[in-house]
């Protein structure tokens, strides 16, 4: 069986979104563990299953749009370099209700150099 990077190709893109967070849609990856994703050129499957019109629905698109896949434990610095980039338009969430907690401590602090 071909692989999907055999069978699909990545054009490189302007990074114009950043999503945090792997929610219930994406297959949660091990920490340090993006081996299998940079296999594949970042490439990887959706599969929509349902009904359409009454009759049973399916189909299978190919992501080809991610640019970048990082492991922000190991990669830190490379990630909030993103913030960054003249190309972003969206930064989005995409952790569970459970990956988001509340904390009154926290403060609102613009480190205009470090972001900048």
């Amino acid at each position: 069986m071909k692989k999907i990077n055999e069978l699909y190709s990545r054009k490189p893109r302007e990074i114009k979104i950043i999503q945090f967070g792997e929610g219930n849609f994406l297959k949660p990856i091990s920490y340090g563990d993006l081996d299998r994703f940079h296999a594949q050129d970042n490439l990887y499957t959706v599969s929509l299953r349902g009904k359409m019109n009454g009759e049973t629905y399916e189909e299978n698109r190919v992501i080809t749009s991610v640019e970048k896949v990082l492991d922000i434990y190991q990669d830190y610095e490379e990630y909030t370099s993103l913030a960054r980039l003249d190309s972003l338009e969206f930064v989005v969430s995409n952790t569970t209700e459970a990956g988001i907690v509340y904390d009154a401590e926290d403060q609102f602090e613009l480190d205009r150099k470090s972001v900048v």
